[in-house]
């Protein structure tokens, strides 16, 4: 994960960057990766979720039920996001007040 951080970052900041804009490139870059990952994961829970995909759930437990067993595994991405979107937006107010 390390190398891919730091090659979105510097396609971001560029290869004359100095410490502090690498800095931010660095921060916007670990939030993007965490972002995929997460749209990843997400999609894999919810494939999950789904009646003929669910490994160990039986076909008696009603849908709406099959899918409250993921909603707090959901919940938990959903948080992670937003504070790495919170993370990211930081990061770029940081770095455009700098120009």
């Amino acid at each position: 994960m390390a190398t891919e951080v730091d090659r979105v970052a510097a396609s971001i900041c560029g290869p004359g960057a100095g410490a502090l804009d690498r800095e931010q490139a660095l921060i916007v870059a670990e939030a993007q990766i965490a972002r995929k990952q997460i749209r990843r994961a997400r999609a894999a829970i919810m494939d999950l979720a789904l009646p003929t995909q669910s490994p160990g759930v039986t076909a008696s437990v009603p849908p709406v039920e099959r899918c409250a067993l993921y909603v707090d595994q959901l919940l938990r991405l959903e948080r992670y996001e937003r504070r790495a979107l919170a993370r990211r937006k930081r990061a770029v107010r940081v770095a455009s007040l700098r120009d």
